[in-house]
């Protein structure tokens, strides 16, 4: 008699719910991060402009406001952006929290408080 050999339906059902329940995650977390990447690289941008450091606190949250929604990012608010000025330096920070629902009443939560650049006035 030959021995059987593969997966059985009960196997395959449990290996494709698998799959499945990472591939919906993964759906749910990725642009989450392209959100929080989108935000890092307009700060870097806003930090590589030479004009940044003489501008006034006001100035530098409209252009980010702006940018983040040309770039349609929505769950960063003003009240997120901290400017702060020391001297001929100007530390601008945006701490948020990104909430996406995940199935039923459970979410995942992004806090993303590490976007923070200095720009020094030459």
């Amino acid at each position: 008699m030959k021995q059987q050999q593969g997966m059985t339906a009960i196997g395959f059902i449990l290996i494709m719910a698998m799959i499945a329940f990472f591939t919906a995650i993964g759906l749910k977390l990725i642009p989450m991060y392209i959100e929080y990447y989108s935000v890092t690289s307009i700060l870097k941008t806003i930090q590589g402009e030479p004009e940044t450091a003489s501008r006034s606190a006001a100035e530098i949250e409209d252009t980010i406001l702006k940018r983040l929604s040309i770039n349609e990012i929505n769950r960063v608010t003003k009240d997120d952006i901290t400017i702060t000025k020391e001297g001929k330096k100007v530390i601008i920070e945006i701490a948020y929290e990104a909430r996406v629902p995940l199935f039923g009443n459970l979410d995942v939560i992004g806090d993303f408080k590490d976007n923070r650049v200095e720009v020094t006035a030459p």
